[in-house]
C-alpha cells in the first residue's frame, strides 16, 4: 500500500482542538518556508475556510463549494496553469469515505482541468490524520483518491516546513520519472505499430501488385480510380443482398443489371483481412485461370466468368448464375468426336 498507518505514528501534533482548526493546520504545514523554497509556483487548496498565511497570499485558495471552482483565476488561464509546478490539496480525513462535498469539488476541478490537459499540473494530496478518526480511515480515504486518479501522488506523514519542500520535490521527481517511462513505452509502442503497418503494406504490395504482374497473370492490375472503399456498382452490376454464405476466399453477393434484368453472383475477396498469404493468392489466380479457360467456346460451362475487378481494398469476381443446363446436357448438345467420326465414315460406307 502506498499509504500506511505507520506513516502517521511519528507525527507530533498539538492538542485536539488545534487539529480541529484547519487554519492552525495550514500555518503549521507552511511554517518556516516561503514560496521561493519550492523552486516553482505552488498552489495550495483547502476545502475549509482558511485565511492566507503570511507570504502565501497568492498561493492559498479556499474552496468550500463546487461552484467556486470555475472562479479560480489560474484555472481558466492556460498560461497561468502551465506555470504552476504542482497543486497541493490539504484535507482532513474524518471518515472512511470521501465526503460528498469534497467529491463534488474534485469532480468540478477535474472537469475544468480537462479543458487544458496539456497544461494541467500534477496534483498532490496532503492528508491530515485526525485523532478522532479510526486508524484505517485515512488509509482507505487516500487509497480511494489514488484509485480514482484524482491525485498523482500522496505526501505521507503530513510533512511541515522544509520537510514539505523536500517531500514535494521528491514527489515531482517520481512523477517525472514515471511520465518519462510511460512516454518511452508509448513511443516504443507507436514505433512497433508503425513497423507492423509498414510490413503489412509491403506484404500487400508483393501479394497484390508485384506477383500479379510477374507470375499471377489471371489477377488484373489494381484500378486506382475505384477508390479504397467498397462500391455498390461494379462494372455496371449493382451489388445486392448477401447469399448468407462464405466461400473459401470471401462472401458471395448477388449482382444485377437493371437494364437487362440479369443476375449474377459476385465473389468479394476482402484484401484488408490480413490473413492472405502467397498460397491463398496463388489459389485465387488458379481459380480465375480455370474459369477463364472454361469460359471459352470449346468448353461447356455452368457458371461463366463475366469480369474481374481489382480495387485497392477488394477483388470482385463476377460470374453468371448457375444455368438451367447441367454439364451432361451441355455435352449431349455438343458434337462429340465419335459422332463426327461416324458422320464422316457413313457416306463412304454407303457408297
Amino acid at each position: 500500500s502506498i499509504v500506511h498507518v505507520q506513516a502517521f505514528k511519528g507525527l507530533r501534533v498539538g492538542p485536539r482542538n488545534e487539529l480541529a482548526d484547519m487554519q492552525a493546520i495550514v500555518e503549521k504545514v507552511l511554517g518556516g518556508v516561503t514560496p521561493h523554497d519550492f523552486d516553482s509556483r505552488m498552489i495550495f487548496m483547502c476545502f475549509d475556510d482558511v485565511l492566507p498565511v503570511s507570504g502565501f497570499e497568492e498561493h492559498i485558495f479556499a474552496v468550500t463549494a463546487a461552484e467556486q471552482v470555475a472562479g479560480l483565476p489560474w484555472l481558466s488561464d492556460p498560461k497561468a496553469l502551465a506555470d504552476i509546478g504542482a497543486l497541493v490539496i490539504i484535507h482532513r480525513s474524518l471518515d472512511d469515505v470521501c465526503p460528498e462535498k469534497v467529491l463534488h469539488i474534485l469532480r468540478a476541478f477535474t472537469y475544468e482541468m480537462l479543458a487544458h490537459p496539456e497544461n494541467a499540473p500534477p496534483v498532490l494530496l496532503l492528508p491530515v490524520p485526525q485523532p478522532s478518526a479510526r486508524g484505517g480511515a485515512c488509509v482507505t480515504w487516500v487509497r480511494s483518491m489514488l484509485e480514482t486518479s484524482m491525485v498523482d501522488a500522496v505526501l505521507h506523514g503530513m510533512p511541515c516546513g522544509y520537510a514539505l519542500v523536500l517531500a514535494v520535490k521528491a514527489a515531482l521527481t517520481r512523477i517525472q520519472v514515471q511520465m518519462s517511462g510511460l512516454h518511452a513505452k508509448m513511443c516504443a509502442t507507436a514505433r512497433l505499430s508503425k513497423q507492423r503497418s509498414q510490413l503489412a503494406g509491403s506484404i500487400d504490395f508483393v501479394l497484390w501488385q508485384y506477383l500479379p504482374v510477374r507470375l499471377l497473370h489471371s489477377i488484373p492490375p489494381i484500378r486506382r480510380d475505384l477508390g479504397d472503399h467498397a462500391t455498390r456498382n461494379i462494372n455496371g452490376w449493382k451489388v445486392k443482398r448477401n447469399f448468407h454464405r462464405r466461400g473459401r476466399f470471401g462472401a458471395v453477393y448477388m449482382g444485377q443489371k437493371a437494364e437487362r434484368k440479369a443476375c449474377s453472383s459476385i465473389l468479394v475477396v476482402d484484401k484488408s483481412r490480413g490473413s492472405h498469404n502467397f498460397s491463398e493468392v496463388r489459389a485465387i489466380n488458379r481459380l480465375l485461370g480455370a474459369m477463364e479457360r472454361l469460359a471459352t467456346a470449346p468448353h461447356p460451362h455452368i457458371s461463366q466468368l463475366l469480369s474481374v475487378i481489382h480495387t485497392p481494398s477488394r477483388l470482385y469476381v463476377n460470374t453468371s448464375m448457375i444455368g438451367q443446363h447441367t454439364v451432361q446436357s451441355a455435352l449431349e448438345r455438343r458434337d462429340s468426336a465419335t459422332a463426327r467420326t461416324t458422320g464422316t465414315r457413313r457416306p463412304s460406307l454407303d457408297g
